[in-house]
């Protein structure tokens, strides 16, 4: 929760800090405007909206965290954190672009940031959803990003686990408890993880060392 303290009044401080006496030389956008355009501007409104936005983005920032943190797995706080501050910031982009008309860099920038937060999403979607698992007779498959084929007859080592360990990220993503990609565990060396939940599964290969989901269901089924 201290990410969410300190973002809340990076977001709220600007309310604070813009001023209609120093616009000209903080505000981004109205700065860069020419001296006539800058006296047709509607300032003073401008600034009532941009306070009210960053003020209630801050607020409900804060308001559904604290509720995350009570009811929802650390995941999906750790997301809000990250995503909910960015998404609203594009929000004031956009909502504030009604303020310069005709401003061609708004119009990209939104086009720009819009693709940045979908790669986010998508990106966030890949890492904490989990692996499809295949269970064949002669191998076990586990779905990608990161996926592996792990045959039985290579194995050397089986060994079913609670969460996983504290690891080290030498490539691939982490999130809260899911991890997919190649890790560093203290004892085990170099390990690939592919796992988002808490009952987990150590395998020893010929081939490497793998941390799976333990998904009752699948593997003994």
């Amino acid at each position: 929760m201290n990410t969410v303290y300190l973002l809340s009044f990076i977001i709220i401080l600007p309310c604070f800090l813009v001023t209609e006496r120093n616009a000209k030389y903080v505000l981004s956008g109205y700065n860069s405007l020419p001296e006539q355009e800058r006296k047709q501007f509607d300032l003073s409104g401008f600034l009532r909206f941009f306070r009210f936005y960053l003020f209630s983005l801050a607020l409900s920032y804060l308001v559904i965290a604290f509720m995350l943190q009570r009811a929802a797995t650390p995941e999906l706080l750790i997301i809000h954190s990250a995503l909910y501050p960015l998404i609203g910031l594009y929000g004031l982009v956009i909502f504030s672009s009604r303020y310069y008309p005709g401003n061609r860099k708004s119009v990209i920038f939104a086009g720009a940031g819009g693709a940045v937060i979908i790669g986010i999403v998508i990106s966030i979607w890949a890492g904490v959803r989990p692996a499809e698992v295949v269970v064949e007779k002669e191998f076990i498959r586990v779905g990608e990003p990161f996926g592996e084929t792990i045959f039985y007859r290579g194995i050397i080592e089986v060994e079913k686990k609670g969460p996983v360990e504290s690891a080290r990220k030498i490539k691939g993503f982490q999130l809260g408890r899911a991890r997919k990609g190649i890790f560093e565990i203290e004892g085990r060396g170099s390990v690939k993880i592919i796992s988002v939940k808490d009952s987990s599964m150590f395998i020893a290969a010929e081939q490497g060392k793998y941390i799976l989901d333990y998904d009752k269901d699948v593997y003994e089924s």
